[in-house]
């Protein structure tokens, strides 16, 4: 008899934003339940039909060992524009006063993946999770732009490192791809109109 050998890795314990908490009724973040790639992969799919919506997202992650402590990162989200508000993250608006629709969001990249805002002192993470979803209003390039320099700030700031999102490290041809993919997007959406 042929013998199996089975090996028990450990588990790592992966960082992950917690989407199931999300549900439809959430518009209009409830495309973040859906990994970027898989909606990629259904639009290549459709062929000639319009683009379905597609999310954008950037992690921002410390080393292991390391975390942002909830009253560090509070004063840090506010002076980058961002409001607490729906679903218990933060979201960046049209306007700095907290109005119009919503252009990104920034949720806890680890469990629960929301943020408590009565006990933001006590809170810790290792990484935080922004994301943008296409359409959206506005002019979607400079959304990215903001929602990118945003990571690049909050990374400079708590010592962390911008990733993709595949959580690979964000690198100059990966803010290409994004930029493509975004204008990609318009062309699809001003071919299907």
């Amino acid at each position: 008899f042929p013998v199996t050998i089975v090996r028990h890795e450990p588990e790592l314990n992966e960082p992950s934003l917690d989407l199931g908490s999300f549900s439809a009724t959430d518009e209009p973040y409830a495309e973040a339940a859906q990994e970027p790639q898989a909606e990629y992969e259904a639009e290549k799919d459709q062929g000639a039909q319009a683009p379905s919506n597609e999310v954008l997202i950037l992690y921002v992650l410390l080393p292991e060992g390391e975390e942002i402590n909830g009253s560090l990162l509070l004063p840090s989200l506010l002076t980058l524009g961002f409001k607490y508000g729906e679903m218990n993250i933060f979201h960046r608006f049209q306007d700095n006063a907290g109005s119009g629709e919503v252009l990104f969001s920034l949720a806890n990249m680890f469990n629960p993946g929301t943020f408590d805002l009565e006990e933001m002192d006590k809170m810790n993470t290792r990484g935080l999770s922004l994301f943008m979803t296409l359409p959206g209003p506005g002019e979607a390039l400079q959304n990215f732009n903001l929602m990118h320099s945003a990571a690049k700030k909050l990374a400079d700031e708590f010592g962390g490192q911008v990733l993709d999102g595949q959580r690979s490290v964000l690198t100059v041809q990966t803010v290409r791809h994004y930029v493509e993919k975004i204008r990609e997007f318009q062309r699809q959406r001003l071919i299907h109109g």
